[in-house]
C-alpha cells in the first residue's frame, strides 16, 4: 500500500525546494563563487527535484492502480474517482501548460521523461544587496551633502514554477512544460480521501 502521508511530505519538500531557491538567489551575491547556500543548491537541487518528482509520480500511479482494482462499491474508491474526475476538469491544460493531459498521464510522462530541467525567470529589483546598497547610498549623501548616482540594481534570476520535461514514445519525441504548483495541488486533492475536495468542487 502507498504511504499517503509520505507522499504528502514529498510534495511539501518539492514545493519548499522551489521557494528556497528564490530566497537563496535573492540573498546570495551572484558574482561570488563561494556562497555555501548557492554551492549546496548547485550540487543538490537538480537531483533532489528529479527524485521527488519521480517518487511522487510512481507512488501516485501505484495508488491509481490500486483504486482501479478496488471493489466498485468501496466508498473510498468512489471518492477517489470523483476527486480524479474533478481534478482532470479543474486543471485541464494547467498541470502541463497547453497540454490537456489527465493526472495519470502526467504521472506517466514524469516517470518516462529523460530530460527534466527547471525554468529561470528574472528576479527584478528585490535583491538583498540592492537594499544594502540603497541604504549606503542614502547614508553617504546625508553625511556628505553630496548627490551621488543611485547604485545599479543587481542582476539576478531564480527558478520559476515550471519544469521542462521531454522523452520518447514510439520513436517520437514529446515535450511538456510542467507547472509544479498545479502538480502539487493535484496530488494533494487526489489524496483527499475524506471527500472534502469533491464537496467543494461539486
Amino acid at each position: 500500500s502507498v504511504d499517503q502521508n509520505g507522499v504528502r511530505a514529498k510534495a511539501y519538500q518539492l514545493l519548499t525546494l522551489f521557494y528556497a531557491n528564490k530566497e537563496i538567489e535573492r540573498r546570495a551575491d551572484p558574482d561570488s563563487q563561494n556562497d555555501p547556500a548557492s554551492l549546496l543548491q548547485v550540487q543538490f537541487f537538480q537531483i533532489t527535484m528529479t527524485r521527488l518528482l519521480l517518487e511522487i509520480s510512481i507512488y501516485m500511479r501505484t495508488l491509481d492502480d490500486q483504486f482501479e482494482r478496488a471493489d466498485a462499491t468501496s466508498g473510498v474508491k468512489i471518492i477517489y474517482l470523483e476527486n480524479r474526475k474533478s481534478i482532470n476538469t479543474r486543471y485541464k491544460g494547467l498541470i502541463c501548460l497547453f497540454d490537456d493531459l489527465s493526472v495519470r498521464d502526467v504521472f506517466n510522462k514524469i516517470i518516462h521523461a529523460d530530460v527534466v530541467a527547471p525554468y529561470f525567470q528574472d528576479g527584478g529589483p528585490n535583491h538583498e544587496i540592492d537594499h544594502r546598497n540603497e541604504l549606503g547610498w542614502l547614508a553617504a549623501m546625508e553625511i556628505s551633502g553630496v548627490s551621488y548616482p543611485k547604485p545599479n540594481l543587481v542582476k539576478w534570476s531564480h527558478l520559476s514554477d515550471h519544469v521542462y520535461l521531454s522523452g520518447s514514445q514510439n520513436g517520437k519525441r514529446w515535450h511538456l512544460l510542467l507547472d509544479v504548483t498545479a502538480f502539487i495541488s493535484s496530488v494533494y486533492y487526489l489524496l483527499d480521501l475524506n471527500g472534502v475536495f469533491t464537496k467543494v468542487t461539486a
